[in-house]
């Protein structure tokens, strides 16, 4: 579960969920995951959030087939002078991947994904479906991915193509049909990471930077931007807000002390993001923040204790100077 502190009122959210893994159910190392989680704390604001996810993955030599689905639903009441109106958002995804490994020694590993993808999203207010606002995104996706393991040091590296498959698309969508993005659009995509211990510290400091880009020629949707400030892009802000755009990049870099206590660490994090183009002037393009928190295991409980701040952000861009939250997760 998870819990976290908003700027806007009555906005505070707690969250809860569960997952269950079953392995080699059939002998054959195949893998069932479901999970589901929801709000446990209900207001006029946060009613009804929810989502689940379904995922299995079967080997057969150097192949392994999975397939993938996932749901979420958002409602929002909004309480008027004479009546109270809904907003609900519903959102599906769906994706079916062939991967290959290509090559496995003590050092390195390889391996290459093809994935066919579909996502669509409906919006209703008041009861009624807000048909401008309607979404799906096909796609297809080739990705390949490099594990290489030095001493002391861990480094992935993925780069990847995805185009957009219009035949899996059911009708137009109200962004087609403007002319607002290209039915046959094109994204490259790339991703670098490391883990690194240093010895001069006696194996207790880890620097872990990542670095994640984007690049398009075309007009991308919605749902296919590169999109900054979030906790899971470029910290320090409340998520409330981000900025998008077709292309962009993001460094994240955690500096981590292994505490004397068993299992626990203490972590500072410095990130900023971009976005890249000429249209974007109006709109801003840098995000920055920093981040310091603490995360462990305590018998079978995983938590992370953080707090966060925007370092330099778009006069525009509105986010609390101040961010605190927590996470766990249990297992047994």
């Amino acid at each position: 579960m998870a819990r976290r502190r908003r700027r806007q009122q009555s906005q505070r959210t707690l969250p809860a969920g569960g997952a269950l893994y079953l392995y080699d159910l059939t002998t054959l190392n195949d893998i069932l995951y479901l999970s589901g989680g929801g709000d446990i704390e209900f207001n006029q604001h946060n009613d009804g959030n929810h989502n689940g996810s379904l995922y299995y993955s079967i080997p057969f030599g150097y192949w392994t087939l999975s397939a993938y689905g996932a749901y979420s639903q958002y409602r929002q009441q909004f309480n008027g002078n004479w009546s109270t109106m809904d907003y609900k958002s519903k959102n599906r995804y769906y994706s079916a991947t062939l991967s290959r490994l290509l090559s496995h020694t003590r050092q390195q590993k390889t391996t290459a994904d093809l994935r066919i993808a579909k996502s669509t999203s409906h919006y209703y207010f008041g009861g009624s479906e807000l048909l401008v606002m309607r979404k799906q995104n096909p796609s297809w996706e080739f990705t390949l991915n490099h594990q290489h393991y030095f001493n002391k040091k861990i480094v992935d590296a993925s780069i990847g193509i995805q185009r957009s498959l219009p035949w899996l698309s059911s009708t137009a969508t109200p962004e087609e049909q403007a002319g607002l993005y290209s039915p046959l659009s094109r994204i490259v995509h790339g991703n670098l990471q490391a883990m690194m211990k240093f010895d001069a510290t006696g194996d207790k400091f880890i620097w872990a930077p990542r670095l994640s880009a984007q690049f398009s020629p075309d007009k991308l949707a919605s749902d296919n931007k590169f999109n900054i400030g979030s906790r899971w892009s470029v910290r320090g802000f409340d998520g409330e807000n981000s900025l998008s755009g077709n292309q962009g990049w993001y460094w994240r870099n955690d500096f981590i002390w292994d505490l004397a206590t068993h299992e626990r660490q203490f972590y500072l994090g410095a990130d900023i993001g971009r976005l890249i183009g000429a249209d974007l002037y109006q709109k801003g393009k840098v995000l920055s923040g920093a981040v310091s928190g603490l995360r462990g295991q305590l018998w079978s409980t995983q938590y992370d204790l953080f707090i966060s701040t925007p370092l330099s952000k778009p006069d525009k861009f509105h986010s609390d100077a101040l961010n605190m939250g927590f996470s766990l997760q249990w297992r047994y």
